[in-house]
């Protein structure tokens, strides 16, 4: 493979998702890619940066005038240390979607300004979804806070959406389910463990206010909603 060819296919994953991690790059080319991927970054295709030893390197597109050629933007912030984990944890979330092979879209967070943040934005088939990746521990009046931006957003677009909360334990689970019945959501709200998600995707158990299902089941149909 030639290091444009290379350059292609690193282009058309960035179109998905601006930041990569080092697991992303090994689960979607092999391990020779990172010998390129230094290359690449020698001139000036690349950028990475390293938070510490035994974390993963953020790898993005640099910004370079064959970059610009291809029709990218690269993102012009980086990512500050104290977000790691947390996109980290997006960047691990991305990998376990793209790896079912259900995933079409993969978009970066929502714009601030208009009051409307979340995460990432991907779709599964046709159904559009909102993740939050909350590894943390996010006070209730947060968590009601992201609720009503959610709500609000469908009382001014009525574009349908589900919205998935990763959490970091079943106790964060039970807290943020206790939300949505707080709320009365109907069965768009989802919560699932980080962890059973990232390593078991389709089969991992996902609950919403009244029901209990994975996305096996919802790709065939079979979640009330």
């Amino acid at each position: 493979m030639s290091v444009f060819q290379l350059l292609i296919r690193i282009k058309i994953l960035l179109e998905i998702k601006k930041i990569l991690t080092a697991i992303l790059v090994h689960a979607s080319f092999n391990q020779r890619v990172m010998k390129n991927l230094k290359t690449l970054e020698r001139e000036h295709l690349l950028h990475s940066k390293s938070y510490e030893l035994g974390k993963d390197k953020f790898w993005s597109l640099a910004k370079n005038k064959t970059i610009k050629e291809l029709g990218y933007e690269p993102p012009t912030a980086e990512i500050h240390r104290f977000k790691y984990d947390h996109e980290k944890g997006c960047g691990d979330i991305f990998v376990s979607l793209i790896l079912t092979r259900q995933v079409g879209l993969w978009e970066g967070e929502g714009r601030a300004m208009k009051g409307f943040r979340p995460d990432r934005k991907f779709a599964i088939r046709d159904a559009n979804w909102y993740l939050e990746n909350e590894r943390g521990t996010q006070a209730p009046k947060i968590l009601r806070g992201k609720l009503d931006n959610y709500l609000r957003h469908f009382r001014q677009t009525k574009e349908p959406f589900n919205v998935l909360f990763a959490v970091r334990d079943e106790q964060s689970l039970i807290q943020i389910v206790t939300l949505f019945e707080e709320y009365k959501l109907p069965n768009f709200y989802w919560a699932v463990v980080f962890d059973e998600f990232v390593s078991n995707t389709l089969d991992a158990r996902i609950t919403s206010r009244n029901n209990t299902s994975t996305l096996s089941n919802m790709l065939s149909n079979r979640v009330e909603r």
